[in-house]
C-alpha cells in the first residue's frame, strides 16, 4: 500500500491554491500580467507602420521590443543589442541613436561610460511614429 500524502502539498509549491474545506470557493491564483492584447499590438504596429524602416535599424527596434516591458521600457545596452544582431557595439549605438532621431524611441536614462547600468530607452506609441521615411540632413541641406 502507498503511503498517504498531506494533500494540498505538491500544489502549494506549483503555486496552486488547496480545494477550500468549508464550502466556500477557491480564491484563484492570480499572476500580475500585462495584457497581451497590448503587445501584440505594438508588434503588429512595429511591422504595419515602419515598412520604411532599413533592416538595421528594424532589427534594433526588434531587438528594444523583445526586452521591453509592460510599459515599453526596455535597458539592453549596446553590447547586448549587437550580440543580437550582426553588428559592433558602436554601430548598434548609431542605430539607437538614429531611432531616437526619427522620433520611435526616446531615450529615458543614459548610460554612464565605464559603469554596469545601461542606457533605457521606452518605445514611443504608435501614433507619434512618421509614416514615412523621414529626410536625412544631407538631403535637406541646399
Amino acid at each position: 500500500m502507498m503511503p498517504q500524502r498531506s494533500k494540498g502539498t505538491a500544489a502549494r509549491t506549483m503555486g496552486i491554491p488547496p480545494p477550500p474545506s468549508n464550502g466556500q470557493a477557491a480564491a484563484k491564483a492570480v499572476r500580475a500580467q500585462p495584457p497581451a492584447g497590448d503587445r501584440w499590438a505594438l508588434s503588429n504596429a512595429i511591422d504595419d507602420r515602419l515598412g520604411w524602416m532599413p533592416n538595421p535599424e528594424y532589427r534594433v527596434l526588434r531587438v528594444l521590443f523583445r526586452y521591453a516591458g509592460p510599459t515599453s521600457k526596455a535597458w539592453p545596452g549596446g553590447t547586448r543589442i549587437a550580440n543580437a544582431c550582426p553588428f559592433k557595439q558602436r554601430q548598434a549605438n548609431r542605430l539607437l541613436q538614429q531611432l531616437e532621431r526619427w522620433g520611435v524611441i526616446e531615450n529615458v536614462r543614459r548610460g554612464h561610460k565605464g559603469s554596469q547600468k545601461a542606457g533605457e530607452w521606452r518605445i514611443r506609441p504608435p501614433s507619434t511614429w512618421p509614416t514615412e521615411k523621414p529626410l536625412t540632413r544631407a538631403a535637406t541641406a541646399p
